[in-house]
Order: structure tokens, then sequence, then C-alpha cells
């Protein structure tokens, strides 16, 4: 074990700082009233093999990984040709839900936590890790996507978790982190779909 390694180890928890964009989402207050449920993680070291895990298997390719990274949006409308200016304040109460949990939580990322974790080059990870974002959106989209578009629901849903796969193969999320960010974008996406669809 290196110094690098004990050093990771001991620093549980994110630290870092917010770019003026996260620092932005994190101060607005979301017009979707949504009442998120307290939540928990286990410890980051019993989830490290089962990263390291999902990273080895390359369940997505990596065009696949990249397309997820950086156009969870364009990928979920594209499937319903729905344009996401249609959903821009929906986006934006994703987005300050997203922040307000992270640093409610404030997890070191997989890649921060221990030494076995190489860091993916990307610019999406500059927030702590729970819970993941990608997801939240993901599933966010998908479930109010899905409720307009019931014919193309299982292609959403799949890409969805392919979103929600590919932050874990990329070393930048842990299991948990993905599984709550589903809970929580589900619940915004009803939340939308009953507040403002209905």
């Amino acid at each position: 074990m290196t110094w690098f390694h004990i050093l990771k180890k001991k620093n549980n928890g994110w630290e870092g700082k917010l770019n003026d964009e996260k620092v932005k989402s994190l101060e607005r207050k979301p017009k979707l009233r949504v009442k998120i449920p307290k939540l928990s993680y286990p410890d980051s070291s019993t989830e490290i093999d089962k990263v390291i895990q999902v990273m080895k298997e390359k369940k997505l390719s990596p065009s696949r990984i990249k397309e997820c990274d950086l156009n969870l949006r364009d990928m979920l409308m594209k499937i319903v040709g729905e344009n996401k200016k249609d959903y821009k304040e929906f986006i934006e109460d994703i987005d300050s839900y997203t922040m307000q949990e992270k640093m409610k939580y404030r997890r070191a990322r997989p890649f921060q936590f221990s030494d076995k974790v190489d860091k993916y080059k990307t610019t999406t990870v500059a927030t702590p890790s729970f819970p993941s974002g990608h997801s939240m959106e993901a599933y966010a989209l998908a479930t109010v996507l899905a409720h307009k578009h019931p014919k193309k629901k299982k292609e959403l849903m799949d890409t969805a978790d392919d979103i929600s796969h590919s932050r874990i193969q990329m070393g930048v999320h842990y299991p948990s982190d993905a599984k709550a960010g589903k809970q929580i974008g589900e619940l915004l996406g009803r939340a939308y779909i009953r507040e403002v669809l209905s």
C-alpha cells in the first residue's frame, strides 16, 4: 500500500471547489417542489471492487461511454424527436436538486478514494460522487418522455440504464451513486408529470 493510497483512504469526503455554473445550480430554488428522502450509501471500501469489476467488464464501447458522458440529453431527446430547449426549466430544476444532494453528502469519487481506480479523462467529475447526477437526469428525462411517448419507453429506459452504467464503467461513480440517482430521477420525473403535464 502506497502513501498515496493511505492518504486517499483516509480522506473519505469530497474536497474540491465548485465552478460558477455549479454554484449557480446549487443556489437556484427549483420551481418543481419535491421532497427528496434521506439517502445513504455503504462504506466506499466495500464498493471499490464492484467499480473495478464493472470497469474490467467493459459492457459499453468507448464511443458509447463518450456519448453518455457528454450528450445524455440529446441521446434521450433524439429517441422521441423532441428538443431539450422545451425542457429547459425542468433540466435546471434537476441540476439544482443534483447539486443540493451532492453537497449534502459530499462523497469522494472512486478515483479520489482509491488509487486502484484511474481517473477517466472527462470534464464531468468536478462535484461530489453521491448521488450520480447523470443518473438523476437520465431517469428524470426518460420518465417524462416515456409518459409522453409510451411506445418508446423501453428504448428510453435502456438508454437511461446505459448512461447510468457508463458512470460506473468510467470509474467516476459507485453502484450506490447510480441507484440513488435513479431513485431521485424517477421521483422528479413523476413530479413533473403530475404538476406540469397533467
